[in-house]
Parts: C-alpha cells; sequence; structure tokens
C-alpha cells in the first residue's frame, strides 16, 4: 500500500507533466526507494491507489519514460531517474528555505547588499548604481548613460498558413501547442532566450507540430525549450512521412528501417 505524498508545483511545471503523472512518478519513486531498487506494483495496482483507470495509468507510465523522468526493465518494472530526483530536489530545497524565512516572501520589496551597491544588467552593459543616505549617486559627467537600444521593442516574426505574419511572443508559443495559458515557469525560459534562438522557435515549432503528432513523438512545451529541440532537424512522423530528404544536412545517417522522412 503506498501513502502518497504531496505535489511540489514548481517541479510539476518545470517537468512539463501534468497532476496525475506526478503523483504516478512519486509514487514510482518511493516505491523504488529512491531509484535505488525496482517499483513491482502492477498497473492495475497503481490505478487503484490513485483513483484511475489502467489504461491511464500505462499512458501515464509511457509518457513519464519518454520524458526520461523514469525507466523500465524488460519485466516491466520501473523506477525514477536522477533527472526527477534532481528536479525534485531542486524545488525541495527552495521550499524549504522558503519556509524556514531565508528568502523574502512579502511583495514589493528590495534587498540591498551589504556593500549598499546595486549592479543592473542592461542588455549585457553595466550601469552603476551606489545608494547613500536614501540618494542615488550618479557618475562624474552628472549623466547616466544607457544604451541607445534600451527602450527598442523585440521584433520577430512569423508567417501564418494564411500568409499573415505575426510578432512571435511567449503566448504565440504556448497558442502553437495548444495551451491555454501561460505558465510562469514557460515564459521564464522562454523570455531569456536569445533573439537569435528565438526566430529559430518560430521558423522550427510550426512545422515540428505538424510533423510530430501529440503524445509519443511530441515534446511538452517546457521540455522543447529545455532540450533546444529547436536546433534538430525535423523529423517526419506522420503516417504519410516515408521518403528520406537529407538536402542541407548530408552527414545524418537514419535507420535504414526507418519509415519516416528528416526534414531540415
Amino acid at each position: 500500500m503506498y501513502y502518497g505524498g504531496y505535489i511540489n508545483n514548481p517541479a510539476r511545471l518545470e517537468m512539463g507533466i501534468t497532476t496525475n503523472a506526478y503523483l504516478v512518478c512519486q509514487m514510482i519513486d518511493r516505491l523504488s526507494k529512491f531509484g535505488e531498487g525496482w517499483c513491482t506494483l502492477s498497473r492495475e495496482n497503481m490505478a487503484k491507489d490513485i483513483g484511475l483507470s489502467k489504461q491511464s495509468i500505462i499512458n501515464i507510465v509511457d509518457k513519464l519514460d519518454s520524458l526520461f523522468l523514469i525507466q523500465k526493465n524488460s519485466a516491466g518494472n520501473t523506477r525514477s531517474t536522477p533527472k526527477f530526483r534532481g528536479i525534485l530536489a531542486k524545488h525541495e530545497a527552495a521550499r524549504k528555505e522558503y519556509f524556514e524565512g531565508k528568502k523574502e516572501k512579502g511583495i514589493g520589496k528590495e534587498s540591498l547588499p551589504v556593500d549598499g551597491k546595486e549592479s543592473l544588467s542592461l542588455k549585457g552593459e553595466s550601469v552603476k548604481k551606489v545608494y547613500h543616505s536614501g540618494k542615488e549617486s550618479l557618475p562624474e559627467g552628472g549623466k547616466e548613460s544607457l544604451p541607445n537600444n534600451s527602450n527598442k521593442k523585440l521584433s520577430i516574426t512569423y508567417t501564418l498558413t494564411n500568409g499573415e505574419r505575426k510578432c512571435f511572443s511567449v503566448q504565440d508559443y504556448c497558442k502553437l501547442f495548444g495551451m491555454p495559458m501561460v505558465s510562469q515557469v514557460i515564459k521564464e525560459n522562454f523570455t531569456s532566450l536569445s533573439d537569435e534562438k528565438k526566430i529559430l522557435i518560430a521558423k522550427h515549432l510550426p512545422k515540428y507540430i505538424e510533423f510530430a503528432p501529440a503524445g509519443r513523438y511530441r515534446k511538452s512545451p517546457l521540455n522543447y525549450l529545455l532540450d533546444e529541440t529547436y536546433l534538430s532537424p525535423l523529423i517526419d512522423r506522420r503516417e504519410n512521412g516515408k521518403t528520406i530528404s537529407m538536402q542541407s544536412n548530408p552527414t545524418q545517417i537514419p535507420p535504414s528501417s526507418t519509415k519516416y522522412r528528416y526534414v531540415n
């Protein structure tokens, strides 16, 4: 009998899995003694403990295996992977610091370093601000120099199927994946990317969504960013993809038995 635990939501979001998938992964982690052994609980008994159907458990286990959060052996037994335990440990440490009061819980307050100096980064250029008795001291010239393009808006466009061109944003990114809302962890990872990488995503993602059916072959929106899938050749996973196109990547050698085509 598995007595369960709680859901670490920030960890779940980083893994890019559902609540039910997190519960299954957590169960496997505990019953495999944190990856040291194997969880031998049947899919049917997992379903009874969590309150899902057996087929739902089978689908979830396959999904977790494809994300390398668990692994299976030839007997069908499962155990958690270092990837799952690493993500969970990171967020558990942050959670512990939060509840022990080591992290600021208030909103709208700013904590300055002991030396009274704060360094702001603006597009790679550093601007120093010195605090003294509540006042700001400017450089000798009497002016603070900011980059000329500090207010320049990001302009990355992509073309829709109807020919319309739009600015590519994190909202557009999530819409392509069919997400109704933008999660905070995806927003943070997307906005931290360079302009060049966002342009690559804008060109790569529409075809990736078209070629990779949802489920086994398509990565979650978060893992697409973390794994930098947009840097990999496109693989047509549709049933009608039977030819191989290697024009722009002749060094890539696909398996001889593949029924899919590589599209670069």
